[in-house]
């Protein structure tokens, strides 16, 4: 009996300090969230981006971000559409 008591106020003084109860991690605001950069693939001589498995990228594959390809002027490719991400 003593126990339960001991303990329902152990609860009670725990619940009426506001330092007592776990602190959760605040939200990132929106703009401050990190963007993902996407990787895409594009080929020495072509005008398109792709996926890694895309059947397009035989011949040479080069590494590269998806903001980087739109911003050399390449264009997703049709048959694989290029990336996953917006």
């Amino acid at each position: 009996m003593i126990r339960r008591l001991l303990l329902l106020g152990t609860v009670l003084v725990s619940l009426a300090l506001p330092g007592a109860l776990p602190v959760h991690a605040a939200r990132p605001s929106p703009g401050s969230a990190q963007t993902k950069e996407c990787v895409v693939y594009v080929t020495r001589t072509g005008k398109r981006y792709h996926k890694a498995w895309c059947s397009s990228l035989r011949y040479s594959k080069l590494k590269t971000t998806k903001a980087e390809a739109e911003r050399l002027g390449y264009t997703p490719c049709r048959r694989c559409g290029g990336s996953d991400c917006e």
